[in-house]
């Protein structure tokens, strides 16, 4: 199998599963090979771990909830896969420049 359909395979397997508390491992045997192979797949790929690949995946989504649900924020944080609210806030912060609720209120 190719890198590209590797890939392929694994996101999908992350986009179906992303809301459980899955591992490198998990992903890597979706597609029957070493958590090795699976990280050297997405560095060669798409230059980013498979873990932070999930993760950006999982923060998307809690993005889009915030804006178009009024669940709470760790309701949307537990219903993403994030096991802590805080590991959750610090990982969007990071990737939007605010706070979740900040978000939601448009102040990003």
């Amino acid at each position: 199998m190719a890198d590209a359909e590797r890939l392929r395979s694994m996101v999908s397997f992350i986009h179906a599963h992303y809301m459980e508390n899955i591992q490198v491992r998990d992903i890597a045997e979706s597609v029957g090979i070493s958590t090795r192979g699976c990280s050297r797949c997405f560095q060669r790929s798409i230059g980013v771990s498979p873990m932070s690949f999930l993760n950006k995946h999982r923060l998307r989504i809690a993005a889009q909830m915030l804006r178009s649900t009024n669940a709470t924020v760790i309701d949307i944080s537990e219903s993403c896969g994030f096991s802590s609210v805080s590991y959750f806030g610090n990982l969007f912060r990071e990737m939007f420049g605010c706070t979740p609720l900040r978000y939601r209120k448009g102040e990003d």
